[in-house]
């Protein structure tokens, strides 16, 4: 019954029961992450799903910014290693280099989490410059960061009203939706890792 799937669904969360081989693993064998595309069946075997989307949307960003998706027709997925990962196009932002990069890691969780992908993502669309650059310095205060949320909130309130071309609308819902579900422990923790990413990088160059 409907009932006893759902609570199956809450008990085994994103995992998928793995006996045999009949089963599905869904999607483009090409772009599946690492620990769905190794998964071996078993008695007790189950495919861990929970972040293997970060992976994939990880490889499809290398199409977005203009480049070649490095697993389609090139590295392998169930064999390749982080450091065979290549570049992407230039003119890709820095940070977003990084959260790629990140979102490639082989072991899942070694990942950000969906929300801190997303979160991240967010606030570089749209947060003050700042806050993200290399030397960004001191990180924005609760103040600073809720006065920055104000304007977002005012802005989106007031001119989504107005006959505002289609894209603009699109974006005023994509704000909404953000200020709808943050909260302030995950703005400063996509900070956090902002800044983190930066010294990784600086680390590897060196």
């Amino acid at each position: 019954s409907f009932p006893t799937r759902r609570s199956s669904d809450l008990r085994i969360g994103l995992r998928l029961p793995y006996r045999s081989m009949d089963t599905d693993k869904g999607g483009n064998t090409a772009l599946m992450a690492p620990e769905v595309c190794l998964a071996r069946p078993g008695s007790f075997s189950s495919i861990p799903y929970s972040r293997s989307d970060l992976w994939a949307a990880g490889s499809l960003a290398y199409q977005i910014y203009g480049g070649h998706n490095p697993f389609l027709g090139g590295l392998a997925s169930r064999s390749y290693t982080e450091d065979q990962l290549p570049a992407l196009p230039p003119g890709t932002p820095v940070l977003v280099q990084e959260l790629v990069r990140a979102l490639l890691h082989r072991d899942p969780s070694s990942r950000p989490s969906p929300r801190l992908a997303a979160t991240v993502c967010q606030l570089l669309l749209w947060a003050p410059s700042t806050w993200c650059r290399e030397d960004c310095g001191t990180p924005p205060g609760t103040q600073e960061i809720l006065q920055w949320l104000l304007t977002m909130t005012t802005k989106v309130v007031c001119e989504s009203r107005w006959g505002n071309s289609a894209g603009a609308q699109f974006e005023y819902t994509l704000v909404a939706t953000f200020l709808a579900s943050l909260s302030m422990r995950e703005v400063r923790a996509a900070l956090a890792w902002c800044r983190e990413a930066w010294l990784d990088r600086q680390a590897r160059i060196e």
